[in-house]
């Protein structure tokens, strides 16, 4: 994943869904991350909202740490076990 799509994470969670359904957030996280896209549209109302507000600071997290947006990734291990939770 690169710096361009842990920012639209970090945008798209903060958006969160309209009229208490995440199917529009989940469209549009669907293309960077299928997986977090796939439990958003199963998700409740309350459950979604949670779940954006965590999504949105791990991400913001990880932006924080990007010292270099032109390279692939931070230089620590926590990015692979983020995404690997986040696609779980």
């Amino acid at each position: 994943m690169s710096r361009d799509d842990f920012d639209k994470i970090v945008t798209l969670a903060g958006a969160g869904p309209s009229e208490g359904s995440g199917l529009s957030v989940a469209v549009a996280l669907e293309p960077i991350v299928p997986a977090i896209g796939d439990r958003l549209k199963n998700s409740n109302a309350k459950d979604t909202a949670e779940y954006l507000r965590l999504l949105r600071g791990a991400a913001s997290h990880v932006v924080s740490l990007w010292e270099d947006p032109a390279v692939d990734a931070p230089a620590f291990g926590e990015v692979e076990q983020f995404v690997k939770t986040i696609e779980s």
